[in-house]
Order: structure tokens, then C-alpha cells, then sequence
């Protein structure tokens, strides 16, 4: 859909002529690419000790990409499954579009269990898209970090 409108003023001897297009791309379909990335390849329950302090949070950069803006990061959140079930955690926002997680409970006993994040976005036309990253989550005794 394309709208143009020209606008014409004449005054004495000055003539101003200015014209605006809006674009909407109404065949869009296809939804936008998301991509998150870690500041680290794992992370702990926190808290942790000396030797592994900053270790027990994850800071995860989100882009969403489509020629369709404006763009937008509609949600983000992490999932999985310790032996109390199945769990969630929202990301704090740190800026634009970087976010924050840590988690003080619900992790593994020992060992490490693999934690979930997904990010939705959208595009200028409505599309939905979405991304995954999967980063483990350690226990800090069994890694000595507790």
C-alpha cells in the first residue's frame, strides 16, 4: 500500500512544493530471525565463591532482523527442568537489548542441567519470530566454584 500526498503553497513570489510517501509492506509474511548470544559458554546457580564470582550470571544480547521496521523484542524467558519439575525465570532488561539472568534456586543438585532461553520478536508488519539458546547451568560445588 502506498500513499503520496503533495502539498503546493504559493505566496507572492515564493512557491514551496513537498511530498510524503508512507510504505507498508502489506505481502510481509515472513517472520523475523532472532538471535541470542551469552557473554559466557555456562553458568552457576549463584552464589559462588571467590574463585568464580560474576560466574553465577548470564548477560544474553538479543537481535531481531528484518527488512520490515520497526523492529521489537516482544519476550524473552528461560526454561528447565530440575528435580523439583519443570521451571521458568523471566531476564532482567539491562538495555536496549541485552538482558540479564541468574538464578539462586531449582538448579541442579550436582553436575549441570541445560537451561532454555527463548526470545520472540517482530517486524514492522506484525510477523512473529522466534530464537533459542541453550546454555548449561552448573552446580558450584561440582565445578569447585561453591
Amino acid at each position: 500500500v502506498t500513499d503520496t500526498s503533495t502539498t503546493t503553497t504559493t505566496t507572492s513570489t515564493t512557491t514551496t512544493t513537498s511530498s510524503s510517501t508512507t510504505s507498508t509492506v502489506s505481502s510481509d509474511v515472513t517472520p523475523p530471525t532472532v538471535t541470542l548470544t551469552a557473554d559466557r559458554a555456562h553458568f552457576y546457580v549463584s552464589p559462588v565463591n571467590a574463585a568464580c564470582i560474576g560466574e553465577d550470571r548470564l548477560e544474553l544480547t538479543v537481535v531481531v532482523a528484518d527488512p520490515t521496521v520497526p523492529l521489537s523484542i516482544v519476550s524473552i524467558q528461560a526454561s528447565w527442568t530440575s528435580q523439583a519439575g519443570p521451571q521458568t525465570a523471566n531476564l532482567t532488561p539491562l538495555g536496549g537489548n541485552r538482558f540479564l539472568l541468574q538464578i539462586t534456586t531449582n538448579g541442579p543438585s550436582s553436575g549441570e542441567l541445560p537451561v532454555t532461553i527463548t526470545a520472540t520478536g517482530s517486524d514492522g508488519a506484525g510477523n512473529v519470530g522466534s530464537g533459542q539458546l541453550i546454555v548449561p547451568l552448573r552446580h558450584p560445588a561440582s565445578f569447585g566454584c561453591g
